[in-house]
């Protein structure tokens, strides 16, 4: 797992597997009460039932801390190296030993339904785009039938004219004036107006 990759332990699992060991104990302390007041007995009569029951559930306790301790220990390592920001992915639950490290180091946490692998497509194609290595051309720039003309041009050659009766056409305006042309893959070049 991610986890396992990045010396995350603490295993939610165990953790889970142990709560529900403890309710079970629990539940056989109520059961035992119950079937003693039913039968008209004293309940000292399962005082070491009770007592190995009680010291069980300590260490259980126990167990479970230090699996939470371990976590936090982990996540401690993890956010330590400066991350970022970090992202749940398929609406997983958020460890709060996750949330106090990432208080502590002002890290944002973020969560989200989408699956790990769209989350992860999406995120690359956007980096792809606002990462993109970019330049800015004195020119003009219009779409025509969903294709990207260029007009360069030295100042005065009327540039801007072009671009003018190509919208009177119905095509569309994107720059005038200044383009800033971003390279978002070996194949695709995407033009728009300076920010």
């Amino acid at each position: 797992t991610l986890g396992d990759a990045l010396g995350i332990t603490g295993n939610n699992e165990e953790i889970e597997f142990l709560e529900r060991r403890i309710e079970a104990l629990n539940k056989r302390m109520v059961q035992i009460v119950s079937a003693s007041v039913q039968a008209g007995e004293s309940v000292e009569h399962h005082e070491d039932e009770f007592r190995r029951i009680a010291e069980e559930i300590d260490q259980l306790k126990r167990r479970i801390d230090a699996a939470h301790e371990k976590r936090k220990e982990s996540f401690e390592n993890f956010f330590a190296h400066g991350i970022v920001c970090v992202v749940f992915s398929s609406g997983l639950d958020i460890f709060e030993e996750a949330v106090e490290c990432a208080k502590k180091y002002s890290t944002p946490v973020l969560r989200t339904k989408t699956s790990t692998s769209h989350f992860m497509a999406a995120l690359i194609s956007s980096l792809s785009v606002s990462l993109a290595p970019r330049i800015t051309r004195h020119g003009g720039l219009v779409e025509v039938y969903g294709e990207g003309i260029l007009i360069l041009g030295d100042s005065g050659i009327g540039k801007s004219e072009i671009a003018i009766e190509l919208v009177k056409r119905g095509h569309r305006l994107i720059a005038d004036d200044a383009v800033e042309i971003k390279r978002v893959s070996d194949k695709t070049l995407v033009g728009q107006a300076p920010e």
